[in-house]
């Protein structure tokens, strides 16, 4: 394989090559295609029967069974995954078909938002509805109450050094009580739990289907969590009139599918927006535990939007209120004026 990277990289790198010079003898020129939030790696290679992408998942960190079994579950369903050419599951390797460089983060920007979101409510009402998640591990109180308690440990303490006063603990204690009700009370279907723009490519055409990726992690949990998702996604953001439009219009496909119970709009709308405070605490700790334990700083240029999202969205409702002014008052101007420290 005619690489760069098989002489000045590091092992793992060089035993990924030559393993794809051996499932793909036309194979030339591998470099980096992406990383992620987590330890897995991709790259690209360019052969006779066209670009494949390659995925290095280091078993001992990320085991590769639940990539594969996701992606034939969701396969089933008719959702359009990267269809896998070749399998090494005892070194975490995978070839596959490429989707392109596109995600639709950047695509956004050019104004096409309308037709990339219908697009993707379609395969978001596909995948809930037709993907199998009785036998999914369960998005439980116990796993929704540590994903959000990584806001204070690696946000507050870790990150800005503001442990949770007396006052505060109370007062976090009654958000958690609240948000992890509204998860536990929504219809339980199956959750991509990364359903956003970085995780989605452009269909074909206006009538196509998005590619999905980074699927592996995915759990039966609430009808609203991969919804508030694509709609407050940590990386863009709308005008909320915009958004709950689009909630709304979800809200709509489901009925006319009668597939789910699904509430008023005006409890759809409280789930919804409950659900996108959930994910924001758990995303602003993710962000600060990468660049801590990690060491990847890039996810902290997100965190002031993530923060935004919760100043607003808890202003609007009566029971978040005093969290509101927590991050509009404390969280926010500790954060503008913080120096980044250094990761350990």
């Amino acid at each position: 394989m005619n690489t760069p990277l098989e002489t000045t990289s590091d092992a793992r790198t060089r035993a990924l090559a030559a393993w794809c010079a051996v499932v793909l003898p036309s194979a030339r020129h591998l470099r980096p295609a992406s990383d992620d939030a987590s330890f897995r790696r991709y790259f690209r290679v360019d052969s006779e029967v066209g670009p494949r992408v390659l995925l290095d998942a280091p078993p001992e960190l990320e085991p590769l069974a639940p990539w594969l079994e996701h992606s034939g579950r969701l396969a089933s369903a008719g959702v359009r995954v990267p269809r896998v050419d070749a399998v090494d599951e005892q070194q975490g390797y995978v070839l596959m078909e490429d989707f392109g460089e596109l995600v639709y983060l950047p695509v956004l920007a050019t104004g096409d938002n309308d037709q990339l979101y219908d697009a993707a409510l379609r395969t978001l009402l596909r995948m809930q509805l037709h993907a199998e998640a009785r036998d999914l591990p369960e998005y439980d109180h116990q796993r929704l109450q540590a994903e959000i308690d990584l806001f204070p440990h690696w946000l507050l303490e870790r990150h800005l050094g503001m442990p949770l006063s007396p006052a505060r603990r109370a007062l976090w204690v009654r958000v958690c009580s609240r948000l992890i009700g509204n998860a536990l009370a929504q219809p339980q279907v199956y959750v991509h739990r990364d359903y956003h723009s970085r995780n989605l490519t452009p269909p074909a055409g206006p009538d196509g289907e998005p590619g999905v990726l980074d699927f592996q992690d995915a759990l039966r949990g609430p009808i609203t969590y991969d919804l508030a998702s694509l709609l407050r996604d940590c990386y863009v953001a709308w005008p909320e009139a915009y958004v709950r439009r689009l909630a709304l219009d979800y809200r709509g496909r489901l009925v006319a599918a009668g597939a789910v119970p699904t509430p008023s709009e005006a409890v759809w709308l409280e789930w919804f927006d409950l659900m996108g405070v959930q994910r924001h605490l758990k995303a602003a700790g993710i962000f600060c535990r990468l660049y801590h334990r990690d060491g990847k700083a890039r996810y902290l240029a997100d965190i002031p939007r993530v923060l935004a999202y919760l100043e607003r969205v808890c202003a609007t409702c009566p029971e978040l209120a005093d969290f509101a002014g927590f991050i509009g008052e404390e969280v926010l101007p500790a954060w503008r004026t913080s120096a980044a420290p250094q990761p350990v």
